[in-house]
């Protein structure tokens, strides 16, 4: 006969909340690392402008280190200086100006979908067209 005594609902009601908090806590640091470390990454003298992935964890990046541009390229084993880039060879944006209300992207998105099934629509219909053109003509 098996008895479950209140100790052992205790025990597994306490392990319940202990999981939940530990589950809060990994949720609040993964929220906030990333605002930490976007801020440790920029600062008045030196910002990563722009990054490439040439290949798996291998990169280029533009750097902008005080007023000058450098190219470097980033991989696990090491980072290398590739060449220094004047400011006039670049085209600089201000990424400030470059951000898109989220309905906005939403909106386009939507209206691609819906020119891409009517577009769908029109070659189906093309196709079943000429396939009864096909079977009157026989």
């Amino acid at each position: 006969m098996c008895v479950i005594s209140i100790f052992d609902y205790a025990q597994f009601f306490g392990i319940m909340i202990l999981f939940f908090v530990v589950l809060y806590a990994a949720y609040f640091v993964s929220k906030n690392l990333g605002k930490w470390q976007k801020n440790q990454a920029s600062s008045a003298n030196m910002n990563i402008m722009e990054v490439l992935s040439v290949g798996p964890q291998k990169t280029l990046q533009l750097v902008r280190i005080g007023n000058k541009y450098l190219l470097i390229s980033v991989t696990k084993e090491r980072i290398n200086n590739i060449c220094e880039i004047n400011e006039k060879d670049l085209i600089i944006q201000d990424t400030k100006d470059l951000k898109i209300p989220f309905e906005t992207l939403i909106e386009k998105l939507k209206n691609k979908r819906n020119k891409n099934e009517s577009i769908g629509k029109e070659q189906t219909n093309k196709i079943l067209r000429k396939e009864q053109n096909d079977n009157s003509e026989k």
